[in-house]
């Protein structure tokens, strides 16, 4: 079953999109920032938590987000400054009205998990990060690492290319049905302003 897709808004006015999936503790999910899309299970397997070794483990309340300018949030928001992060992660813990939690931070949404737990001790029973960072500048863009440069003024035939080239890296550039599953939720995650903002 897929979870429901419910809305809230930050306190600068942001219509963020979120989901609770499961019962028990509450284990909030920052969102990765790149590439977020709630309706793709891309990299979180929550939905194999209870059967499968590749998930999380039962027994908890999975809460995961779409940070702003992503996935199915307000697209036109492209502020990823961790001001805008943090307003976006707070609208979602006074939705669901969590006072302590495990925070999980993946890549890019670990400098939010890190910063606010940071903060906020009394709040944070556990914080666990996945392939962590803690300054955006230290981490070198992915593209980069095949010779592409972030494209500056993309047309939309550009922009497919793009993610298409992107996704293609991931299987090792052999094409698969899988890789162009992975660029069509690439190019549903975010829009060519969006992912320029994002990497500046």
């Amino acid at each position: 079953m897929n979870p429901l897709i419910q809305f809230t808004t930050t306190d600068d006015g942001v219509r963020i999109a979120y989901y609770t999936m499961g019962r028990g503790v509450p284990f909030v999910a920052t969102s990765e920032l790149q590439w977020g899309h709630l309706g793709a299970t891309l990299g979180f397997k929550e939905h194999y938590r209870s059967n499968s070794p590749g998930g999380i483990g039962p027994g908890l309340q999975i809460v995961r987000y779409d940070a702003r300018g992503t996935g199915l949030s307000d697209r036109s928001a492209i502020d990823f400054s961790l001001p805008a992060q943090e307003r976006e992660l707070q609208a979602i813990l006074d939705a669901l009205g969590l006072e302590r939690f495990v925070l999980f931070g993946h890549m890019h949404g670990s400098l939010l998990a890190i910063s606010y737990a940071s903060r906020h001790p009394e709040r944070v029973s556990h914080l666990v990060l996945s392939i962590p960072h803690a300054r955006g500048r230290d981490l070198r863009p992915y593209s980069e690492n095949f010779g592409m440069q972030t494209l500056k003024d993309i047309t939309p035939e550009q922009w497919e290319a793009y993610t298409r080239t992107m996704a293609l890296a991931l299987f090792g550039f052999h094409p698969t049905r899988a890789a162009e599953t992975v660029a069509q939720s690439y190019r549903e995650s975010m829009t060519p302003e969006s992912y320029r903002a994002f990497t500046e």
